[in-house]
C-alpha cells in the first residue's frame, strides 16, 4: 500500500509539472569565476588561468590581466558543455562556457593579478582572479641539475653591427631526461633587430638535437663534449645566432628558461602512464645598448659598412687585348653587416677611367660578400687594375677606416678584342652608322683627263656595284651585322668563361649564358632548361640531334656540380654548344 501511494504521488507530481508547461528549466543562476591553476609556481613554469561562465546565453572575454614581467599567452576557447539532470522531481539543465590562457613569469617574485572583464548577456562584468596573487620562486634543484647560459653577447654595439648570441645548456647525465625545451621571451619578438647567417655555428660532424623554443618552433642544437661541474657529468648542447641591430635603441633579453623533465621514479618503462617531474634552469635577463653611428668624420663615400672586414681580389686574366672583357673578383669577409652595405661603384671612380665598367654580379654567403666586376681595358696604356676602396666604420676603434684591395698588374696589347660600340650598347655610346662596308675613293689617283661626266659615271657604277654585292651578301645574312658580331663575341666569351671556370657550376652558367645569347633570351633563361624540349617547342626539328647532345652535356654539368658525376671537358662543351647554335640559326 505504501509503495502504491509513493507511485501515485510521483504520477501526480508529473501531471502537475506538465500542467504548468513542462519541466522546470532555468532554475540555475548565471555565475562566473576566474581561477589560477596554482598560486605558487617555479620560475619558467606555465600557470593556467581558466575563466568559466555558467548558465549564460552569451558570453565573451573582453580584457585579460596585464602584468609587467608576466607573459600572457593567447586566449583559447570557448569550450562549451551542456548537461541535463533530474533533481528532486525537477528536470534541471545547465550550460557552461570556459576559456584558458597561459601565464608565464619572466622573473621570480610576487605578482598581483588584476580582475578580468567578461561580457555576460550583453553586460560587462569585472571578475576577480582566485587566488589574486601569484608567487614565483626559483627552482633550486633545477639550477643544480641543469644550466642555461647566454654567452658572448656584448653589452654595447653600434647600429648595423652584427653580434653573436650563444646559447649553451645542459643537464646532469644521471637524469633520465625524456623531454626538454626552452622558453625565450625575446626569441623572434624583438623589434629593431634582424637575424643573419653568421660564423661560428658549424654542425659538421656533430650530433644534432632539436629542441622546441616557446612551443612554436624546433631549433637545432649541436651536442658538445660533456663537462664535469662539481664532480657531476653534464650533457652539453649549443646554438649560436647572429643578430644585427637596425636602429639605435636598447635591446632587452628577459629571463630565459630551460625546462627539462624525467619520468617520476626514474624508470623509463611505461612512460605514457607515469607522471613527469619537471625541472627549471634559468639565465638572468640582460640588455644590449645600441649606439648610433657617429656623424663626425663620416666620409661621403661611406656606403653603410659596419664591422671588421678584410678584402681579397682576383683577376681572371693578366694578359689581354684592348677591348677584351676581364673579371675582377673582390671578396669582403669578416664580422660585419655583409649583406646590407653598398659595394663600390667603379664607374664613379677616377682611377678606373681607363676601363669601361660593364656591370657587376653581387652575392653573399654567411659573413662573406663577393662581387664580380666586368671590366674592359680601353687602351694599351692601362698597366694595372686599380685598388677598389671601401669605407668601413670599425666598432672596435669607433672610427671610419678605408679598406682597399691591392692593385693587380695588367698587360694590355693593342688591338680590338671586341666591337666596343656593340659591347657598351647604344645608351652610352650613342647610335653609330656602320661604315665598314663603305670604301672611300682616291680622287687624286683618277686620271686628270677624265671628264666630269666620266667621273660621275664611274662613281655611279662603283656605288651600284657595291649595292648589288651588298644585297647578295645580306641574302645569306650580313656577316658583319650587329647580331652576327654578337654571336661571334658570345663564342669567344664562352671559351674565356670556361677557361676561368673554377668548377662545374661555373661551366654550366657560362654555357647557359652563351645559349641565352644565341636564342635572344634573358641570361638566366637557360638555367635548368631542357634543350630537347626547347627545340621541340620552338619548331627547330633540324636541331633535335644537336639538342639531344646538348641536353646530355647540360645534365652532366649539373650532376658534376652536385658531386654525382664527372664534368665533360671544355672541348665537348664548346662542340655541343656550337652544333646546337648552328642548327638553330639554320
Amino acid at each position: 500500500m505504501q509503495r502504491f501511494t509513493e507511485w501515485m504521488n510521483r504520477v501526480l507530481l508529473g501531471l502537475l509539472v506538465l500542467g504548468f508547461g513542462g519541466p522546470a528549466f532555468g532554475q540555475n543562476q548565471v555565475s562566473v569565476k576566474a581561477t589560477l591553476s596554482t598560486g605558487l609556481a617555479k620560475l619558467g613554469q606555465a600557470v593556467q588561468l581558466r575563466i568559466t561562465v555558467d548558465n549564460a546565453k552569451n558570453a565573451r572575454v573582453l580584457k585579460l590581466p596585464i602584468v609587467e614581467d608576466l607573459e600572457v599567452g593567447p586566449l583559447k576557447g570557448p569550450d562549451t558543455s551542456r548537461f541535463t539532470e533530474y533533481r528532486g522531481g525537477v528536470v534541471v539543465s545547465r550550460s557552461s562556457l570556459s576559456w584558458a590562457v597561459t601565464l608565464t613569469p619572466n622573473r621570480a617574485g610576487e605578482f598581483d593579478i588584476p580582475a578580468v572583464v567578461v561580457e555576460i548577456d550583453g553586460k560587462p562584468q569585472k571578475v576577480p582572479v582566485t587566488p589574486p596573487k601569484l608567487t614565483v620562486v626559483k627552482d633550486t634543484v633545477g639550477d643544480q641539475l641543469g644550466f642555461l647560459e647566454v654567452l658572448d653577447t656584448p653589452k654595447q654595439v653600434f647600429e648595423g653591427q652584427p653580434f653573436p648570441v650563444r646559447l649553451r645548456l645542459g643537464w646532469a647525465q644521471k637524469l633520465q631526461v625524456t623531454q626538454a625545451g626552452l622558453r625565450l621571451p625575446w626569441w623572434g619578438t624583438q623589434s629593431g633587430v634582424l637575424e643573419v647567417e653568421g660564423p661560428g655555428f658549424s654542425q659538421r660532424g656533430k650530433k644534432i638535437q632539436e629542441l622546441p623554443v616557446n612551443d612554436r618552433i624546433r631549433v637545432p642544437f649541436t651536442q658538445e663534449k660533456s663537462v664535469r661541474i662539481d664532480g657531476e657529468l653534464y650533457h652539453v648542447f649549443q646554438n649560436i645566432r647572429t643578430l644585427v641591430a637596425t636602429r639605435s635603441t636598447d635591446l632587452e633579453f628577459p629571463q630565459s628558461t630551460l625546462v627539462f623533465a624525467e619520468v617520476a621514479g626514474g624508470s623509463r618503462s611505461m612512460r605514457s602512464r607515469q607522471r613527469m617531474r619537471e625541472y627549471f634552469a634559468s639565465a638572468e635577463p640582460f640588455e644590449v645598448e645600441v649606439l648610433p653611428i657617429p656623424e663626425e668624420g663620416r666620409p661621403f663615400e661611406w656606403g653603410g659598412a659596419v664591422g671588421t672586414l678584410k678584402a681579397e681580389r682576383r683577376l681572371n686574366a693578366r694578359d689581354v687585348v684592348a677591348g677584351e672583357t676581364i673579371q675582377l673578383d673582390v671578396t669582403w669577409s669578416g664580422m660585419a653587416n655583409i649583406e646590407f652595405f653598398d659595394v663600390p661603384d667603379l664607374k664613379r671612380l677616377s682611377a678606373f677611367e681607363g676601363f669601361r665598367v660593364l656591370g657587376h654580379d653581387d652575392s653573399h654567403l654567411g659573413m662573406e660578400r663577393r662581387v664580380v666586376y666586368e671590366l674592359v681595358p680601353l687602351t694599351s696604356e692601362v698597366s694595372e687594375v686599380p685598388a677598389v676602396p671601401l669605407w668601413v666604420f670599425n666598432p672596435e676603434t669607433e672610427a671610419y677606416e678605408l679598406l682597399e684591395t691591392k692593385p693587380v698588374p695588367l698587360r694590355v696589347a693593342e688591338g680590338q678584342g671586341l666591337d666596343l660600340g656593340d659591347a657598351f650598347g647604344e645608351e652610352e655610346q650613342g647610335e653609330k652608322i656602320d661604315l665598314r662596308d663603305v670604301h672611300g675613293v682616291d680622287v687624286d689617283a683618277v686620271d686628270q683627263a677624265i671628264s666630269t661626266k666620266g667621273l660621275v659615271g664611274t662613281l655611279f657604277a662603283a656605288i651600284l656595284g657595291w649595292l648589288i654585292l651588298r644585297i647578295q651578301v645580306r641574302k645569306h645574312g650580313d656577316p658583319d651585322s650587329q647580331a652576327r658580331r654578337r654571336l661571334r663575341q658570345a663564342e669567344r666569351k664562352l671559351r674565356k668563361d670556361l677557361a676561368a671556370a673554377k668548377d662545374a657550376r661555373d661551366s654550366s652558367l657560362a654555357l647557359c649564358h652563351y645559349l641565352a645569347i644565341q636564342t635572344g633570351e634573358d641570361s638566366e633563361a637557360w638555367v635548368g632548361r631542357d634543350a630537347l624540349g626547347w627545340a621541340q617547342d620552338n619548331g627547330s626539328n633540324s636541331a633535335l640531334d644537336a639538342a639531344t647532345e646538348l641536353k646530355k652535356v647540360l645534365n652532366a654539368l649539373d650532376e658534376a656540380a652536385y658531386h654525382f658525376g664527372s664534368a665533360p671537358d671544355r672541348s665537348s662543351i664548346i662542340k655541343a654548344a656550337n652544333n646546337f647554335a648552328k642548327q638553330v640559326a639554320a
